[in-house]
């Protein structure tokens, strides 16, 4: 793979070895897999100069390769545990100015939002800015956004697991090196602990399945507040898996992490 430079990168995480649910980007929604839905949806947004999957250099990871040869994604191999060396690499080898964390069991995600996410930094004196920290818009349209100099200092000074493993925690807890900005929905309404729209349980896929089957077959390109207007008809489909909303990995660390505060989260589960 030939290296080109990529000033606004977004890095797709992304590998078959879930725990909860093995496979899970590679599962079929109504007659397209997970990743692919993902991606034909977030390349449509307009500010990030490229995409690039981000996954590891197991061999069972192979599929992930494959399935981006046969659509002319770019890829990149990297580190199993260690995602802040994954994205820290990848975004070396790019020469990204700009890098954008999104993860890829998210099939709905939003490109809008993306954008949205991509303006705030650009257009304000920060380092990282997200729609998650604070949480505003529910598990499923996550994005974050930061700069490869924040990417590098948290690569060499991070020390914790969870900082290793989540790369952007120690940008989180250290708000006096990073100039952290947030953005909120338009409506002024927070959706984390109403909705949950990423997939880790057979329940997201069974939401991920009736999203597709219904709005997706109709509006392929629906935006975030299209979805919440068509799942405001259908409450049947958010009762699914209802039970994991406000679940994320940081419930773990609530003792650690200095920034986060227990409302975000369901800390009992």
């Amino acid at each position: 793979m030939m290296q080109n430079k990529i000033s606004k990168l977004v890095i797709v995480q992304c590998r078959t070895g879930s725990n909860r649910l093995p496979n899970k980007v590679l599962k079929d929604l109504g007659g397209k897999n997970m990743l692919t839905v993902f991606m034909e949806r977030i390349k449509k947004a307009r500010e990030p100069d490229g995409i690039v999957i981000a996954t590891t250099n197991l061999p069972e990871d192979d599929i992930i390769i494959e399935l981006c040869k046969k659509n002319n994604w770019l890829y990149f191999r990297g580190d199993t545990l260690d995602l802040l060396d994954r994205h820290y690499q990848c975004a070396k080898f790019f020469s990204a100015d700009v890098v954008a964390k999104v993860p890829s069991d998210t099939p709905f995600n939003d490109p809008q939002l993306i954008d949205l996410v991509f303006k705030t930094y650009e257009n304000g004196d920060f380092d990282y800015v997200s729609n998650l920290h604070p949480p505003n818009f529910p598990g499923g349209f996550d994005c974050e956004v930061f700069s490869f100099d924040a990417l590098e200092e948290s690569w060499k000074n991070a020390k914790k697991d969870y900082e290793r493993e989540h790369t952007t925690g120690y940008m989180w807890d250290n708000p006096e090196k990073f100039k952290i900005g947030n953005v909120t929905s338009k409506t002024n309404v927070d959706y984390s602990m109403k909705f949950r729209f990423q997939v880790d349980y057979e329940e997201d896929l069974e939401v991920a399945k009736r999203i597709f089957k219904t709005i997706y077959r109709d509006n392929p390109d629906f935006s975030f507040y299209d979805l919440l207007e068509f799942l405001d008809k259908n409450k049947e489909i958010t009762a699914i898996n209802q039970k994991y909303v406000g679940m994320n990995w940081y419930r773990h660390h609530l003792d650690e992490l200095k920034n986060i505060k227990k409302s975000w989260t369901l800390s009992n589960v």
